[in-house]
């Protein structure tokens, strides 16, 4: 992001390097709509929708540009809802950001992919960390149901973490960080992870994954879409963000 990237002191929502952004197309270059986020720079027009969920959407410049060093992160996997999952099942979709960046949550639905569970709710903004099984967040044309938001531990190869199964101790995946998918099962506790300290009470503790992480801020929406299911994100840790006059888009 050259010289006019930003080292912030101030702790805002952010995503890891590698992390795709949606950008307009280069006339030159027609077939390229997305930028990673590292290399995101002042005067590029993102994707962008307004803040209050008003149904507009618009490519903004973006502003400015921030990197975060050494950040813990955490993994929302989320699952399309299709109308016939049985006969026509999708993958799971992960992204990787920090605890505090908020998600646009517009309704719950079954965690078994079907479209027809759906039921649409008022917009809000919502923490990673905060959302919660069954929630749905939103791409730009689509919906996706939350299976888990779940921290990121330490293994012992830098660009590997791994994290816990909601409901198991010591049970898990295993991430890359460099691809963004995920690499295999954990089993057992402490299996394929060395790394854990004791707390005062003698108790083992996963050590959190650290990363340097980014985001920047867009001129008038204050939003973007991220990944290649192209999530719709704030531009901030904005908290649960709600317009009681806006009904869901």
């Amino acid at each position: 992001m050259g010289d006019k990237l930003k080292e912030i002191t101030t702790f805002t929502g952010c995503f890891i390097a590698g992390t795709l952004i949606r950008v307009q197309r280069n006339l030159d270059l027609p077939h390229i709509m997305w930028k990673q986020i590292e290399d995101i720079q002042i005067g590029d027009l993102v994707l962008s929708r307004p803040e209050d969920g008003t149904d507009i959407q618009e490519y903004k410049p973006v502003v400015n540009t921030f990197k975060l060093d050494k950040k813990p992160v955490w993994v929302l996997r989320t699952l399309e809802l299709v109308a016939d999952f049985i006969n026509n099942p999708t993958l799971s979709s992960e992204i990787i950001a920090t605890a505090n960046h908020s998600f646009w949550v517009c309704g719950i639905a079954s965690i078994a992919g079907e479209l027809n569970s759906l039921v649409l709710t008022q917009g809000r903004w919502s923490r990673l960390d905060q959302l919660n099984n069954g929630d749905v967040v939103q791409s730009n044309n689509k919906y996706f149901v939350v299976l888990h938001a779940t921290q990121l531990y330490q293994t012992e190869e830098a660009h590997i973490a791994w994290a816990l199964d909601p409901e198991g101790d010591g049970y898990g995946s295993a991430f890359d960080l460099n691809t963004i998918r995920e690499t295999g099962r954990i089993n057992g506790k402490f299996a394929y992870n060395s790394y854990h300290s004791e707390n005062e009470q003698g108790e083992s503790e996963y050590i959190p994954y650290l990363a340097d992480v980014y985001n920047f801020e867009v001129e008038d929406y204050h939003t973007y879409y991220v990944g290649t299911r192209s999530f719709w994100v704030h531009n901030t840790n904005c908290g649960a963000f709600t317009n009681p006059n806006d009904q869901v888009p």
